[in-house]
């Protein structure tokens, strides 16, 4: 498994230079500290589970019920803490 670094710089440069994301609302302080919330949960939570997933996979039963990997239900979890999943 190899260590996952998000390219916050190019994020950075994507958002502002390239998209021109100007907001009243987010300054330049606001973005960074949101990406750099959101590269914390993809590279400690996120992407250790790449391998899981893929020696894992997805277990569907008889009746149709779906077993995630281990630690995807923990994963999900984290995004909910952290206010992921209510994020615009």
């Amino acid at each position: 498994m190899t260590d996952y670094s998000p390219p916050l710089q190019d994020m950075n440069f994507v958002l502002k230079d390239l998209l021109g994301f100007e907001n009243e609302n987010v300054d330049d302080g606001l973005r960074e500290a949101v990406l750099e919330e959101a590269a914390k949960l993809a590279k400690d939570v996120l992407a250790p589970l790449n391998w899981v997933g893929d020696q894992h996979g997805l277990k569907l039963d008889d009746d149709h019920n779906v077993t995630m990997p281990p630690g995807f239900k923990d994963a999900y979890a984290a995004m909910q803490e952290a206010g992921w999943c209510g994020a615009p």
